[in-house]
């Protein structure tokens, strides 16, 4: 598996910078943003981790939380690629999909990134899949029960990397599955 650069630099970039927040792409603007609307017509991806960190600000300190799924070995999350080339310099990067967090989650972070199942997986990295059915893989719902810990403030600094980072520091909270249902619109 080709390994990319996690910040997407768009094919038109005059050049590879970060100056542009990248990293994730809200859901909401995926047909409107130029950095966004070709990837995801054409180069949509799936990126597998293990679990993710959220910070949720407590007072005047931010609370680390590691976030995995609580019985599958992995979340695969929605997401975009490009490939910027200049010259001999080729650089392929990635960015994540977010969306508005569900309710069970927006007590510790208002977005997060759109988990998805293996089937639904397989959908989005169709290219023969219709935009109203990859808009509808958009919704922000949680689609495994995961578990969500307070984890040590060592986190907070990159330089970090060891198994303290996902040490915790309290109490495991589990949340189930979370589907939005439609509501038909009345005039």
């Amino acid at each position: 598996m080709p390994s990319m650069r996690w910040w997407l630099v768009p094919s038109w970039s005059p050049e590879p910078g970060t100056k542009y927040s990248m990293f994730n792409a809200k859901s909401e603007t995926l047909t409107t943003s130029r950095a966004y609307k070709e990837p995801f017509k054409r180069r949509r991806c799936v990126i597998p981790v293990s679990g993710y960190y959220e910070w949720k600000k407590e007072g005047s300190i931010k609370v680390p939380y590691y976030i995995e799924p609580a019985s599958e070995p992995g979340f695969a999350f929605a997401g975009l690629w490009d490939r910027w080339h200049r010259g001999d310099q080729i650089i392929e990067s990635c960015t994540i999909v977010t969306a508005a967090s569900p309710e069970p989650m927006k007590n510790i972070h208002h977005r997060i990134p759109v988990h998805l199942t293996v089937d639904q997986a397989r959908t989005w990295v169709n290219q023969q899949t219709e935009s109203s059915r990859l808009q509808d893989l958009l919704v922000p719902e949680i689609r495994m029960e995961i578990q969500v810990t307070p984890v040590s403030t060592i986190v907070n600094n990159a330089r970090n990397k060891d198994d303290r980072c996902v040490e915790p520091v309290g109490e495991t909270i589990r949340i189930h599955q979370v589907k939005l249902i439609a509501t038909p619109h009345r005039s």
